[in-house]
């Protein structure tokens, strides 16, 4: 593989990450970028996001830290990560179908999270 393959290759890597916040330089790099949104969102995200939450001992949701005051860049709780993060995603997407997909994943997400917080308060 050349060195500009290689190059290539890294930069898409690089800026696939979220956190790091470099724009993709290529179609590959865009494509990279939101096939692993896609990855995040939607029920296999969710199932994603409370194994992680729950390997790392975090609450799925606390009354007490609501988004509003939690100050943390992903979120104190799961809830707060899906609100933070997750439900943000199809604002970072490069392609139409990209977007499509990612704004109907955005929709299930969103509902799951409210119902979750309203089951937790004893309103649902």
């Amino acid at each position: 593989m050349s060195d500009g393959a290689i190059a290539h290759v890294q930069q898409c890597i690089h800026s696939h990450r979220y956190s790091n916040e470099v724009e993709p330089a290529s179609i590959e790099a865009e494509l990279l970028c939101d096939a692993d949104n896609l990855d995040a969102l939607g029920a296999v995200g969710l199932a994603r996001c409370f194994c992680y939450g729950g390997e790392l001992g975090q609450p799925i949701y606390d009354p007490e830290t609501p988004v509003s005051v939690d100050d943390s860049p992903a979120g104190r709780t799961q809830t707060n990560h899906l609100r933070k993060k997750i439900l943000s995603l199809p604002e970072r997407m490069y392609t139409g179908e990209g977007r499509r997909l990612a704004e109907e994943r955005r929709e299930f997400v969103a509902d799951f999270v409210d119902r979750v917080e309203r089951e937790a308060a004893g309103d649902a």
